[in-house]
């Protein structure tokens, strides 16, 4: 699974936020893998689960009720002993009607005894069934997703199992569909089974729905009949290969198909059909990204096909269901979309998934960093591969800072026993520490050695599960090394080291006296073994010394030729740390031209940016040539401290990198730059410049340079929009509204209007706000007319339309009427009595809202 937190704007979470109605979350501090509530009690430890029975195989029927949202469901389910004699089985099973319960005996059905308590099904077996003995159970239930009473985490923001999005085909702005989300254990809404990740099974699932309907599945789709009494179809779907309960999945909708292949793999790309001409775009790298996890973990892809679908309100980023990715619609972006952002770090990372999750399963939600740690620095390998380790280094320095963010308010161990809800395992240091962790593990012990110890890991766990201790015994066998220090220090403790860094040079003796403490608090954090590269550049070229820092005070004495230009510790920038080293301006600018690596440029321009009055302006200057548009845009967001030192020549470079610029984020990052400038007079070069991104490929980039042009060169600009109002791509109209919301008249009205009207994706939000925004210069008349707008805009099913709504007519009472342009002139008295009329209709509808909201967490916010 990969939780929307990597370049995703969480508008969502964001609104959420401005609600401000949820609880605080509750952070464990404790460093143990076990915590001690007290002296007279065990310590909480949330092991793998017990196992009576093994799973072998399920194979399901399912017939949707869409009118009841209920699924009707008849299960088989083969299972076990997994050690002693056992005469009931137990079956996760929440929020059911359950029907009837058999026993199969080559064909032939007897009644079995149950009862079913909470989410518990238990069954008792006509006799007892012995170890190694097989029986199968026959289960005829209803599954009733939304009426199990489960809330959502932070990671995962439902888990009712089963979702069936606009049933009754109300909605015209929403497909109506089915899917499924099953981790952590919520498959058991819509089946009946042990939902326990260090489960494993094959499985058939026969699905019955209406012919328009398309359907996915884990495997092969072996066939698809329709069903001449009734005109449904059924597609049965098999799944040959063992995989964890959680991992298994259905989706149902109306969905454009692109097929693709990978050696004899059958690929296939479902997307709404708007977005089938990019469905390639946007999951293209598919087929050379199987190629290249195949070859990497030396472990051809292990399943019988890939398919990645993308469906509405989907309850996380996306999910490594085996064989059948599900992503939620904001991947769906046409090429233009493409270039300002991509989710390709998604693909990889569901991808990567069937290796680290699928194939080998943590046994436990403790162990769920071997699933995430594993894809996320899968993410890495793709971007190390396919567009270099300057472009891999960034992604990984993001990583890094996502994680210290979150240790600042919270530090765990990696590995964690003491979790309060397994939704508690899937924050950033399960993801992003622990892809660090990976990355400094790749380094210690090499690149054939960690790609090898990994493909042993692989194939001895296949179609199995793991804790963490099979993968340190996996390396330790490739190295020859106990490697229990580093596996200790990093998964099983919290925290990461804090460490002073200090050079001084004795030049009688030529010795480089390097001195390093450990500055973390020993009390929560261990005392860290750390394994350091030290690269000494000298005129006689670089010299690099392997240190290890093991001690809260250490001293290294380096023999050197001549005095150091530049020590660079951590040389290859791996550690996952705080680092506080002081060195002086000429060292850092060094350090920015001679060091290999992105991550010493980036290292040396951040220590140098409080320097850029002095000597450092220059270098900040040539920066703006870094082969790495990341380099260039960390400059261009400098621009503050850049055109307080010298504003002429940062705005003749801007200028000139805006005219060859290739890059989109880049050319974005520029455009920022001249469009927040408070300074009000800019050279005409920039106006000339800018015009040539009024046809720009990026839509942010077209809407900044519209921008820019309205408020710094001519109003006449506005002309242009014309053309957008009618065009058929949204994203196109979009501009003309977002810009009309701040340079806009009253000509403009009715297409605003119109356009909230038709506006009903999760941007809904932000269209009402600009709308806002646009109504508090309009003439009172025109004001009314808005209000009657965003009031009936909050008669919305969806709640985050409602409090948009809310939102704007709450600003217009309060601002309404505040402006020159409508309390002055000679018709002052009456403007002012018109404006008061807008304020008390903004008033009216607000208390209409109130009186007819359902919405617990709306009606809280209301009263706010």
């Amino acid at each position: 699974m990969k939780i929307n937190s990597s370049r995703f704007i969480y508008f969502l979470f964001i609104v959420v936020f401005f609600i401000n109605s949820c609880g605080t979350t509750k952070q464990n501090g404790n460093n143990n893998s076990y915590s001690q509530n007290s002296m007279n009690e065990r310590p909480v430890y949330k092991g793998s689960a017990n196992r009576n029975f093994n799973l072998v195989h399920t194979k399901l029927q399912l017939y949707p009720d869409w009118g009841n949202r209920y699924v009707s469901g008849t299960a088989y389910i083969t299972l076990t002993p997994h050690r002693y004699p056992q005469n009931e089985v137990i079956l996760d099973a929440r929020a059911m009607i359950i029907s009837e319960v058999n026993q199969v005996n080559n064909g032939y059905f007897s009644e079995l005894g149950y009862q079913y308590e909470g989410d518990s099904l238990i069954i008792n077996l006509d006799g007892i069934c012995a170890p190694y003995d097989t029986i199968e159970i026959m289960v005829d239930y209803i599954a009733r997703p939304e009426e199990q009473e489960k809330t959502g985490g932070t990671a995962i923001r439902g888990r009712q199992g089963l979702f069936f999005i606009d049933p009754d085909g109300d909605d015209p702005e929403k497909p109506t569909q089915i899917w499924t989300q099953g981790e952590t254990s919520n498959n058991s809404v819509w089946f009946p089974t042990i939902d326990q990740p260090n489960q494993k099974m094959t499985q058939e699932i026969y699905l019955t729905v209406d012919t328009n309907y398309i359907t996915l599945s884990n495997g092969i789709l072996v066939s698809s009949l329709v069903n001449e009494s009734n005109g449904t179809r059924t597609d049965y779907w098999r799944q040959s290969l063992p995989h964890a309960p959680y991992l298994t999945m259905i989706a149902v909708g109306e969905f454009a198909v692109v097929n693709d292949q990978w050696n004899d793999i059958e690929l296939k790309y479902m997307v709404e059909k708007e977005y089938e001409p990019f469905a390639k775009d946007i999951f293209g790298n598919t087929p050379e990204m199987l190629d290249f996890f195949s070859k990497t973990f030396n472990y051809e892809f292990p399943w019988e096909k890939y398919s990645q679908i993308v469906v509405r309100d989907f309850v996380s980023g996306a999910m490594e269901n085996t064989t059948a990715v599900v992503y939620g619609e904001f991947v769906q972006l046409d090429d233009r979309e493409l270039l300002d952002n991509d989710y390709e770090d998604f693909v990889a990372h569901e991808l990567m998934h069937h290796w680290f999750g699928d194939l080998v399963t943590c046994e436990s939600w403790a162990n769920i960093p071997l699933n995430e740690a594993f894809a996320t620095y899968g993410e890495y390998l793709w971007f190390e591969y396919k567009y270099g380790m300057d472009y891999a280094d960034n992604e990984g320095l993001y990583d890094l800072q996502l994680y210290l963010k979150e240790s600042v308010k919270k530090q765990v161990n990696i590995i964690r026993f003491d979790y309060e809800d397994p939704d508690d395992m899937y924050d950033r240091h399960s993801y992003q520490k622990g892809g660090r962790v990976l990355h400094m593990l790749r380094h210690y012990v090499g690149d054939e050695a960690f790609f090898n110890a990994c493909s042993v890991y692989l194939k001895r766990r296949s179609y199995k599960t793991a804790e963490i201790h099979d993968l340190r015994i996996a390396f330790e066998e490739v190295t020859g090394e106990d490697l229990n220090w580093f596996f200790d220090q990093w998964f099983f403790a919290s925290g990461h080291p804090i460490l002073n860094i200090e050079y001084d040079y004795n030049q009688e003796d030529l010795l480089l006296i390097l001195s390093v403490s450990q500055d973390q608090n020993l009390s929560t954090t261990p005392l860290y073994k750390l394994p350091v590269a030290v690269d000494v550049y000298t005129d006689n070229g670089v010299h690099r010394t392997m240190i290890e820092v093991d001690k809260k005070q250490q001293t290294f004495e380096l023999s050197v030729n001549s005095k150091p230009l530049l020590v660079n510790f951590d040389a290859e920038k791996i550690l996952v740390c705080e680092k506080k080293e002081i060195k002086i301006t000429e060292e850092w600018i060094y350090q920015y031209y001679n060091a290999p690596l992105y991550l010493d440029r980036v290292e040396a321009l951040l220590a140098l940016e409080d320097r850029i009055k002095d000597d450092s302006f220059d270098v900040f200057m040539d920066a703006l040539n870094d082969p790495s548009p990341d380099i260039r845009q960390l400059v261009i967001d400098r621009w503050d401290l850049l055109t307080k030192t010298d504003r002429d020549r940062t705005i003749e470079i801007f200028t000139d990198l805006l005219l060859k610029e290739h890059d989109s984020k880049v050319k974005f990052a520029l455009m920022e730059s001249f469009v927040g400038d408070v300074h009000p007079r800019h050279p005409a070069s920039v106006s000339k410049a800018v015009m040539n991104l009024r046809n720009d490929p990026s839509y942010l980039v077209q809407t900044l340079s519209y921008q820019y042009l309205l408020e710094r060169d001519s109003s006449d600009w506005i002309s242009e929009l014309i053309n957008f109002e009618t065009d058929s791509n949204y994203k196109v109209r979009e501009i003309a509204f977002y810009l009309y919301s701040i340079f806009g008249d009253e000509d403009q009205y009715d297409f605003m209007a119109s356009y909230i009207a038709s506006e009903k994706g999760t941007s809904s939000y932000q269209s009402l706000t600009d709308f806002t925004e646009y109504l508090l210069s309009c003439s009172p008349e025109v004001a009314l007319k808005g209000c009657e707008v965003l009031g009936e805009e909050s008669d919305s099913d969806a709640w985050i339309i409602r409090l948009g709504a809310y939102r704007g007519l709450e600003r217009l009472n309060a601002e309404y009427g505040t402006s020159n342009q409508v309390q002055n002139g000679p018709d002052a008295e009456r403007n002012q009595m018109l404006s008061e009329n807008v304020r008390k209709k903004a008033t009216q509808w607000m208390n209409i809202i109130r009186s007819r909201e359902e919405n617990e967490l709306l009606k809280n916010a209301f009263k706010q």
